[in-house]
């Protein structure tokens, strides 16, 4: 079956989400858990009130059927989300290192485990004003693209996903406006 023209370019916000689900967290089972062979792998048995690592799927079921509590990473805190806003407002080449996902799991975890979030209101909006301020990076960062190279470190997969369409119209012109280059012809 073949793709919207919208689709093409990318994954949708959804995939990326889906995708993002398979990122091990850290969970207290309130009861024991047999091993579970899954299809990305085997997880060993858990002990009830003992931590234990398994897929952020699986751990945002257990928690809405209440029989676990969710540890949030340790980047999904006041603590270090209100420095990362902090050094991306300092108009600092790059961004700040985040995981790649970080805005798929901060919003299912504020979504499905709000109550596991110490000040989960201001962690939201921390994510909030963290994703406001690195889209502006993003779009201001976009003004130096040439025709070589790109660089954007620690760009989270939404974030790519958002200005790929642009990027890849910018680079296909520039391809047009410079073809000996492209080919590697002498001008």
């Amino acid at each position: 079956m073949a793709l919207p023209a919208d689709l093409q370019n990318g994954l949708s916000p959804a995939e990326i989400e889906f995708i993002s689900e398979n990122e091990l967290v850290t969970l207290i089972p309130h009861r024991n858990i047999e091993q579970l062979n899954l299809l990305q792998g085997t997880l060993k048995p858990a002990v009830a009130s003992r931590e234990w690592r398994a897929p952020l799927w699986l751990a945002l079921t257990l928690r809405r059927r209440a029989q676990c509590r969710i540890l949030p990473p340790d980047w999904l805190s006041v603590g270090k989300c209100r420095p990362a806003v902090l050094r991306e407002e300092q108009d600092q080449p790059g961004f700040s290192k985040l995981p790649p996902n970080y805005m798929e799991i901060g919003h299912m975890l504020l979504e499905s485990a709000a109550d596991d979030i110490p000040q989960a209101s201001m962690v939201r909006r921390l994510l909030k004003d963290l994703r406001e301020v690195r889209q502006a990076k993003a779009r201001a960062g976009l003004a130096f693209i040439n025709g070589k190279h790109l660089v954007m470190d620690n760009i989270a997969w939404m974030e790519l996903n958002e200005i790929r369409p642009f990027l890849t119209e910018a680079f296909l012109r520039m391809r047009q406006l410079e073809p000996e280059e492209a080919e590697g012809g002498m001008p």
